[in-house]
């Protein structure tokens, strides 16, 4: 089974306008093009947050129909761009859904919100993590990804580490005794990132638009171009994932 992620696509209710001088609304048409020529069809496509920007009806309204051109199921999560009731109001095509989670074969997949307002930071919350432990203890022994917006763990980038995930710790403790888990899935650091903490492979994804260079002690943008991640997910709950780039960001 084929899934493919999208993240931190930081459209604007101007769909010219441009961050740290890239076209976030033409970068994303280009790597949806490149994933529709590449990777197509998927089961479903995810969207991990900083969906828009400036947090502008217009702005969602032109993801709305960037994503009702793409006739599959697409999973959409906010983050800390982003104005959740906004999102929900403009999102309205019939293949895009908001949901918390969704079983497909014998996967089960999780679509967390770590939205804070007012903060860059982000944090799942005692409710969302305790209904979180309460669904994957009903889940038997379905291979189970993860997806969220704000990485759990640091990713050597200070300045970005300072915004990340305040109840990371909390949450990996509470799936430390999931067996089922097969990784953790995030957006936000606009780079490429996989690790294993305590049994567990957590991976970010690069942005639709402008790249952070890794290791850095304070914003760097990066010369990579944009891309997406692909999963190949198997039956036996082993999987296959890389990230595809267009060829340079020209835009």
């Amino acid at each position: 089974m084929r899934i493919l992620q999208f993240t931190d696509c930081h459209l604007y209710a101007d769909r010219h306008a441009r961050l740290a001088g890239m076209c976030t609304y033409e970068s994303l048409s280009q790597v949806i093009a490149k994933a529709c020529a590449d990777s197509w069809p998927p089961a479903f496509v995810v969207f991990t947050g900083d969906l828009v920007d400036d947090a502008s009806s217009a702005g969602y309204r032109s993801l709305n129909a960037l994503l009702a051109a793409l006739n599959v199921p697409t999973f959409c999560l906010a983050g800390n761009h982003d104005a959740p009731s906004t999102m929900a109001a403009c999102l309205q095509a019939k293949n895009i859904f908001l949901s918390k989670t969704v079983v497909l074969e014998n996967w089960r997949f999780f679509f967390l919100n770590t939205h804070v307002p007012n903060t860059d930071a982000g944090a799942l919350g005692a409710d969302q993590m305790e209904w979180l432990v309460k669904m994957l203890s009903g889940a038997g022994g379905q291979h189970t990804l993860i997806f969220l917006h704000h990485p759990p763990i640091s990713v050597g980038s200070a300045w970005m580490d300072a915004i990340g995930l305040e109840d990371g710790e909390e949450l990996l403790e509470k799936l430390a005794r999931f067996e089922a888990i097969r990784g953790l899935v995030a957006g936000h650091v606009h780079q490429e990132f996989d690790a294993e903490q305590g049994g567990l492979r957590i991976l970010t994804t690069p942005s639709t638009c402008v790249q952070f260079k890794p290791s850095s002690e304070q914003y760097e943008r990066d010369h990579l171009a944009p891309g997406y991640r692909w999963f190949e997910l198997n039956a036996d709950g082993s999987f296959e994932t890389g990230i595809e780039r267009i060829r340079a960001p020209s835009v």
